[in-house]
């Protein structure tokens, strides 16, 4: 499972809305995924910052694409940048 996720930047997160906007970068441009407070993991404390890179899923949900399984990347984390395929969207 980890190796289908995805990295990308915090574009913006509102921790009193409980959602946001991570952007992933692509060889064909920008996307912007949505991202609700559900689905980050623990070490995110329930809120991201502007510009913190971040690891996640990309799932379909109702409305488009969403990131699921949010995790923080640490300043050191090697990363690898993958161009994101919408077939492989769980």
């Amino acid at each position: 499972m980890d190796d289908k996720k995805q990295v990308g930047v915090v574009k913006f997160f509102n921790p009193k809305k409980g959602m946001g906007f991570i952007c992933l970068t692509t060889q064909h441009g920008t996307k912007d995924v949505f991202c609700h407070i559900s689905a980050l993991l623990k070490g995110c404390h329930g809120c991201l910052n502007e510009g913190d890179k971040v690891k996640f899923l990309i799932v379909k949900g109702k409305k488009g694409f969403e990131a699921q399984c949010v995790e923080l990347l640490n300043e050191g984390d090697k990363v690898e940048f993958k161009d994101f395929e919408a077939q492989d969207v769980e």
